[in-house]
């Protein structure tokens, strides 16, 4: 016979002192223990197996609450799935969901730099995706800790990217700070770990002299290379701007029948 909310809501513990099981049907019954407290439970088989999944406490479960959540755990049943299992995984994907993961901000922070040039974007992008989404991505930004920090920097140290490792900290320590701003994390961890990253010492080209300029002109016309790549070298040399502004010209800054100039657009990626 099934259960009513009366036999539920006035259901005692024995006399004798031992667990009592009231069925309600389909696996589902309320375990009435010693010291009071009343208990839904569902039997089910799975995998030749017999297993035992909590539902919840009467009366925060009432009845009708137990019966639905009966239905819904013999549907995952049928499809081989344990009630409990499915319970984590949805308290998980809600954890996750709700919280501030570190992606999330990041993503945030760099959709508010619109001004960005696209070249530089990129850049962000890159990092972000290879280096630290990987690491901290799914973690909520206040579970990140400088130890993450350090740890994922090393790994791109290690890799001999020193100028990469401190572009991510960089990076990093600005993504910490949109969300202090925002009120969603509290310290920037990466700001602690400015100046671990050791850059290389910079070497600069050596400056060629007149002489040495002129023999290079006469080897570039002699080389086999590619006759755009020469045109280049030769525009760089007789404009001097930057390679930025040369790879992306555009025909239309060319005046080459009238006044003979270059007009470089004010929006070139270096």
């Amino acid at each position: 016979m099934s259960l009513t909310d009366t036999k539920v809501k006035n259901a005692k513990p024995r006399p004798d002192g031992r667990p009592e099981k009231l069925a309600d049907g389909q696996g589902l019954y309320l375990l009435v223990k010693p010291n009071g407290a009343r208990l839904w439970r569902l039997k089910y088989r799975l995998g030749g197996k017999e297993h035992l999944y909590s539902i919840g406490a009467y009366p925060e479960v009432t009845l009708a609450g137990a019966r639905a959540e009966r239905t819904h755990a013999r549907e995952l049943i049928g499809k081989g799935v344990h009630p409990r299992a499915d319970r984590e995984l949805q308290r998980l994907k809600q954890l996750h969901e709700g919280a501030d993961t570190f992606s999330g901000i990041a993503n945030e922070w760099i959709a508010s730099n619109s001004q960005w040039r696209p070249y530089y974007l990129k850049q962000v992008r890159r990092g972000m995706d290879a280096d630290v989404f990987p690491v901290v991505g799914q973690l909520p930004i206040r579970q990140v800790t400088p130890l993450h920090v350090r740890v994922l920097l090393a790994k791109v140290v290690a890799r001999g990217a020193e100028v990469v490792a401190e572009n991510l900290r960089r990076w990093m320590s600005a993504v910490f700070r949109y969300a202090i701003v925002h009120g969603r994390a509290d310290v920037d961890h990466a700001a602690a770990l400015k100046g671990v990253v050791k850059r290389p010492p910079i070497k600069h080209n050596v400056s060629l002299t007149p002489p040495q300029i002129a023999d290079l002109l006469v080897r570039l016309e002699q080389s086999g290379g590619n006759r755009t790549t020469k045109i280049a070298i030769d525009l760089l040399l007789l404009t001097f701007v930057r390679t930025g502004e040369l790879r992306q010209a555009k025909w239309d800054e060319f005046d080459l029948d009238v006044a003979k100039v270059w007009r470089v657009s004010g929006d070139t990626t270096n």
